[in-house]
């Protein structure tokens, strides 16, 4: 039985606002959002991509019908506004009946829709099914760093208006070359700071005239949207940079706030030996040795991505592009398997192939970016029935 763990507003947010190419909630396994309410009261308004739970005739809560529940990577439950573990509400006797089921924490979201609605408004609805391109084409807003005050984001995002206004923007901070904001500047306060993102690029002499900037505004109660061209590397590295200075956070300490924000966000090391600079300079002693945090994150982003079936690894003896080694001449053909985790095949128990030509691999796998992790079906399909961004990893398996 899973544990069951409560979940912050914040925490909520941040899970519907993950973005991978297109929004992580249209992968099939990436989140189970349940709305343990009355049916009458979920169908007048509720949190985007929630399922009602239905009831049997003993007023028991039961497990959705086409979802894996032991396979989602995120099962939030909520009710109206439950606000602890003690309270023996409905969102409690559904998250115990879906304890059983989910191999990951369940979450008990704390307040419930009340608290919920009341913070992100924007983020409710009385749409009860999403196809998978509305799914793709969801609006993603910037991720919460300090509840109510702060934000990261990319470029896209800060130029749209309606978003700003959703989220109540006053001032943005660019660490981006482009001059595309120069627009806003009569709507927003607005500090532009242009850095490349390399290694060699110097962020660490913006780091206190940055760090003031956003105090003074969050010292107001203002809030403050943090951006480079994607959100990634420069952004990151200042919202950290931010919470060494602001909250006296070490960078061990900033960095697992910042993953638990953002998981794909990666400071280049250029950067992070900035940041390790910089706590130094603000704490007065280094804590945090940066190498390690790389270490230590490329590990966990290998093992997600091999886990939610994003990434294929392949050794260096597979020829993984049969028609690139052919010179390009080669047609060959693709059939397509949908593979659970268990099927994948065993790479150390696989010979090593020799440097000819596979003309028909035993096993090709059709990777999306919106199949899920641990996907089931075992059926075949044409390559027809994915969209355009997918990619497929032709894997010859040895004879």
């Amino acid at each position: 039985m899973a544990k069951i763990v409560m979940c912050e507003t914040l925490e909520l947010y941040n899970i519907l606002n993950q973005c991978r190419g297109v929004p992580r909630l249209a992968e099939i396994n990436y989140l189970c959002l349940i709305d343990a309410n009355e049916a009458q009261d979920y169908y007048r308004s509720h949190i985007i991509t929630a399922k009602n739970a239905k009831m049997d005739s003993e007023g028991t809560f039961l497990l959705p019908e086409l979802v894996e529940v032991d396979s989602m990577q995120h099962v939030v439950v909520y009710d109206n506004n439950t606000s602890s573990l003690q309270e023996q509400g409905r969102a409690t006797s559904c998250a115990q009946v879906f304890a059983k089921a989910s191999l990951n924490p369940v979450k008990i979201l704390r307040g419930g829709f009340q608290r919920f609605s009341a913070q992100y408004p924007f983020l409710r609805t009385e749409k009860i099914l999403n196809t998978i391109m509305e799914l793709e084409s969801l609006k993603i807003y910037p991720v919460e760093i300090i509840a109510g005050l702060l934000y990261m984001g990319d470029e896209k995002q800060s130029m749209d208006s309606n978003l700003l206004k959703d989220l109540k923007i006053s001032a943005i901070v660019s660490i981006s070359e482009s001059n595309t904001l120069e627009f806003i500047k009569e709507i927003h306060t607005l500090l532009i700071t242009p850095v490349a993102d390399s290694v060699r690029s110097d962020l660490y002499s913006s780091f206190e005239r940055i760090c003031n900037f956003v105090s003074s505004h969050i010292n107001m109660g203002s809030r403050v949207l943090i951006v480079s061209r994607q959100g990634r590397s420069r952004a990151s590295a200042v919202a950290i940079a931010f919470l060494i200075h602001y909250l006296k956070y070490t960078l061990k300490e900033a960095w697992t706030h910042m993953l638990k924000c953002k998981p794909i966000m990666r400071p280049n090391t250029g950067f992070l030996q900035q940041l390790s600079n910089w706590e130094l300079h603000t704490l007065g002693t280094k804590t945090t040795d940066f190498g390690l945090l790389l270490v230590g994150h490329t590990r966990t982003t290998s093992s997600r991505r091999r886990s939610e079936g994003i990434l294929v690894r392949c050794p260096n003896h597979f020829n993984c592009n049969a028609q690139a080694a052919s010179g390009g001449d080669t047609k060959i053909p693709i059939p397509v398997h949908r593979l659970s985790s268990k099927q994948t095949p065993d790479w150390n128990r696989v010979k090593t192939l020799s440097r000819r030509l596979v003309p028909e691999p035993k096993l090709c796998v059709e990777v999306s970016l919106t199949i899920s992790r641990q996907y089931l079906s075992t059926s075949r399909t044409s390559s027809a029935s994915f969209t355009t961004r997918e990619v497929t990893f032709h894997i010859p398996i040895a004879r």
